[in-house]
C-alpha cells in the first residue's frame, strides 16, 4: 500500500512551536511567501536547526541535514532543504517546521554564489 492517504490525528500535530518562530515568522504563509535572499535563507535554516533540540525527540536527522548550512555552497543548501522537506513529509507532526522549509524552498532560486 504505497499510495495510501494518511489520516492525521491530534497526535500528528505540532506539540510545540518554538517561540522564536512565532515572533519572527508568524505573519508569513505559503500563499504569499516572503522574498528571502541568501542571508535570510541561511538565517531561517539556522533557526530551524537550532529549534530542533527544543522538541522532545530532538530531531537528530533534521539537525544533521542542516549542519553547517552557514558555509554550504548554494547547491548543497538546496539539496539539504529538499532532503529536509522529504524528511518532514515522512515524519508528520512537525507542520510548522515543514512550512518554514517550504517557504525556504520557494526561495531557493534566490541563492547566489558569492
Amino acid at each position: 500500500m504505497d499510495n495510501v492517504h494518511r489520516t492525521h490525528t491530534a497526535a500528528d500535530t505540532d506539540a510545540t512551536v518554538p517561540l522564536k518562530f512565532l515572533t519572527e515568522f508568524q505573519q508569513e504563509s505559503l500563499r504569499w511567501p516572503p522574498h528571502l535572499d541568501r542571508e535570510a535563507i541561511v538565517h531561517r535554516l539556522v533557526a530551524i536547526r537550532e529549534s530542533a533540540p527544543l522538541y522532545r525527540d530532538r530531531l537528530p536527522e533534521l539537525t544533521r541535514l542542516l549542519y553547517d548550512v552557514e558555509s554550504m555552497p548554494a547547491v548543497q543548501i538546496a539539496a539539504s532543504v529538499l532532503a529536509a522537506l522529504s524528511w518532514a513529509d515522512e515524519n508528520p507532526g512537525y507542520g510548522f517546521l515543514a512550512e518554514q522549509l517550504q517557504i525556504v524552498a520557494v526561495n531557493l532560486k534566490n541563492l547566489q554564489e558569492d
